[in-house]
């Protein structure tokens, strides 16, 4: 039996990102939107347009609609919004199917009575199939009744899965702790751990083949570090069952850097199948 994990985050931002179309269904009065679009995170932390709904395994799949409204007030002068998920596989089984994310969030005053951002997140894990999927995101007013559901089709393409990443220092015995606020101080090397890599396909020899790159960019946005196949002959290994447990990519800051937020993004490739998962997260220098 197979195991599909599925994090589903709903929030409410402002973001300009370019237009697309979704299909809408509705029996009842609506809402309106302006557009629709699939997105993933990009280099810097930013939200980048996927116009062909291509992702891979591994990948945040992101749901935005944008202006959404108008939204009715209510006896208390606030709006009141909820959101509902639905995820179907390729096969049309539903395989997430959340309602009411927002509760008490969603209870708030929106400007102009539109909520500007709102969107789903779809994080795949372990498990899911490659295929077409099927994600609908539906907006409602709480007061007046009003509704807006969408419905967007996105791919999941080959590639390798993960179960979690985050950064990490060295503690006082050696060994790599987790830092939860990913803060540094200056001269501190970073680390970045993927959890449970895979699965690696196996080459003729019966071992498998892999290896790592990393990039950094500092506070502004400027490329200070690009390092590939750090791995070499040690990534040529063999896996138990097909899984790289936990590995890392490692950058030395020096005290003369800036403080600020850093991105660091770590790619980890299978040099057999051809199959990779990328992320980029940010850091702080203190």
């Amino acid at each position: 039996m197979k195991t599909v994990v599925l994090l589903l985050l709903i929030m409410l931002s402002s973001m300009t990102i370019t237009q697309c179309f979704g299909t809408v269904s509705s029996e009842e009065e609506q809402l309106s939107y302006k557009d629709v679009i699939l997105v993933r995170m990009g280099d810097e932390g930013r939200m980048v347009a996927v116009p062909d709904a291509v992702f891979r395994r591994g990948e945040v799949v992101n749901l935005v609609l944008l202006d959404v409204g108008k939204f009715q007030k209510g006896d208390n002068g606030k709006h009141w919004l909820d959101i509902d998920i639905l995820v179907k596989d390729p096969t049309g089984s539903v395989i997430l199917d959340k309602k009411g994310l927002l509760g008490e969030e969603g209870h708030r005053l929106l400007k102009d009575d539109i909520a500007s951002s709102p969107y789903g997140i779809c994080e795949s894990r372990v498990g899911l199939e490659q295929g077409l999927y099927q994600m609908t995101l539906t907006i409602f007013d709480k007061i007046s009744g009003a509704k807006i559901s969408v419905t967007k089709s996105f791919t999941l393409s080959a590639g390798l899965s993960y179960q979690e990443t985050f950064f990490a220092k060295k503690g006082s015995d050696g060994t790599l702790e987790p830092v939860k606020d990913a803060t540094f101080s200056r001269g501190e090397m970073v680390n970045m751990i993927f959890i449970n890599v895979g699965k690696f396909k196996k080459g003729a020899d019966g071992k498998h083949l892999f290896d790592i790159n990393i990039k950094v960019k500092n506070p502004d946005g400027r490329l200070i570090f690009q390092k590939e196949k750090m791995l070499g002959g040690n990534g040529h290994i063999l896996l138990e069952n097909d899984i790289a447990k936990s590995p890392y990519g490692i950058f030395y800051t020096s005290i003369k850097m800036e403080t600020g937020i850093y991105y660091m993004t770590m790619t980890v490739y299978d040099k057999i199948s051809s199959e990779q998962v990328s992320i980029t997260k940010p850091f702080t220098l203190k």
